[in-house]
């Protein structure tokens, strides 16, 4: 039996797809043989939504590892914290997580060797946590995987810093933690992609594992979309919104078809966002009674909401999500407003499930929500599902994948 050490700022009962990934792996590996150590901030200190439901899965051999820490946004309310992001970004770098990093580097020795760890898997963002790949380096002769669940040196946020020298700071932390790392998870091609160009010396290192699905979330029968009971058309979106997650033409088109043809198409919105916000985005949909608004839901309730309405909604312009992976295999439709083609419609229309439409071609949204009413009307709706290309994102065969690159090592 191999002894595997995962590191993460997250872990249940927080909730989100970083935790899905890391309670999956963990699930499936005690399944060949690992014994699975999670070293994580005590669930009371790190401000995260509530998802107790993803302990469920959690094998009975997995043991918790929690050195403890204060997390200063549990201790300021959230508007004040607003203005602490410059002091924050000076002296808290490259995030707040690092008093937690701190405290694990004085523990560190004594976990991996008190458990005899043989292999060290650490899960970023929080970026912080790459800081503990050349500790772990420095301590013991094992390898040490290092999971980006979103790129560092190029991502959105980190580009919204001016500064040469934070930017400096950051490169230099990343080559330092890839040069310790025996493997680098990748989560989508277009990442993979962009690193394998700006590191060339460690393009073997890379490893593209994206996010997934668990088959043992979904019941062994998918309910038919065409045979739902619901009284109307039932568009579902999950996951927070904003501008670089839109769904508002969804909502536009939405009421628009309502009072210009006299046509309830609801929106079944499960998002995180607060009450207030919601009530003023969606007024007119309220107004008409065409919003079912659901909040923040554990894992396996949002699976339900999906597979209790017709169509999925991918958010605008389409950056990359890990929803996708569920939406796949709920086998309904996936519906794409975009005004430009991204790496993550690409992976819809591989897998066999894209609607998708022009926002730059005028009424292109509102004419396709027409015929999918239509559609339910008629009782067609359909999707044709690549199901070659959908079991490859199992939480199995990713799982797989992982043991094989560990045995290798």
């Amino acid at each position: 039996m191999k002894n595997i050490l995962f590191i993460s700022s997250y872990f249940p009962p927080a909730g989100g797809v970083g935790v899905q990934r890391l309670c999956k792996f963990c699930k499936y590996l005690s399944r060949m043989d690992y014994k699975p150590f999670v070293l994580t901030p005590a669930a009371w200190s790190v401000k995260r939504n509530i998802d107790s439901s993803m302990a469920y899965d959690l094998p009975k051999n997995l043991e918790l590892i929690n050195p403890g820490f204060i997390d200063l946004r549990r201790l300021v309310p959230g508007e004040i914290a607003k203005h602490f992001k410059a002091w924050e970004r000076q002296h808290l770098f490259p995030d707040n997580m690092i008093q937690w990093v701190k405290v694990v580097q004085k523990r560190l020795p004594a976990i991996i060797r008190d458990h005899r760890i043989d292999v060290v898997y650490i899960t970023v963002p929080h970026f912080s946590l790459l800081k503990l790949v050349s500790e772990v380096k420095a301590i013991a002769d094992i390898p040490v995987i290092t999971d980006l669940r979103d790129p560092y040196s190029f991502n959105f946020y980190t580009g919204q810093v001016s500064d040469p020298h934070y930017q400096q700071r950051v490169n230099m932390l990343e080559q330092k933690a890839f040069s310790n790392s025996d493997a680098i998870l990748l989560v989508t091609q277009n990442i993979h992609e962009e690193y394998a160009q700006r590191y060339p010396e460690w393009k073997s290192r890379f490893v593209y594992l994206p996010n997934g699905y668990d088959d043992e979330d979904y019941p062994e029968q998918i309910p038919d979309v065409n045979s739902l009971p619901n009284p109307t058309l039932t568009l579902c979106y999950t996951g927070s919104y904003s501008s670089m997650a839109s769904i508002m033409p969804y909502r536009d088109a939405i009421s628009d078809i309502y009072q210009q043809h006299h046509k309830r198409i609801v929106l079944k919105l499960l998002a995180p966002n607060k009450r207030k916000r919601i009530k003023r985005d969606f007024k007119s949909l309220i107004k008409f009674n065409l919003l079912d608004y659901q909040g923040f839901a554990p894992h396996k309730q949002a699976i339900a909401h999906l597979l209790s309405s017709h169509v999925l909604l991918y958010p605008v312009p389409g950056f990359f999500s890990g929803k996708i992976y569920e939406y796949f295999r709920a086998q309904r439709p996936i519906l794409c407003a975009m005004n430009e083609e991204r790496d993550s419609h690409q992976l819809i229309r591989q897998a066999g499930t894209g609607l998708f439409v022009d926002l730059n071609k005028q009424d292109s949204l509102t004419d396709t929500l027409l015929n999918l009413y239509q559609q339910w009307e008629n009782k067609k709706i359909s999707v044709a599902l690549n199901w070659d290309f959908i079991h490859s994102f199992s939480s199995q065969q990713r799982t797989q994948t992982l043991n094989s690159l560990i045995r290798s090592m």
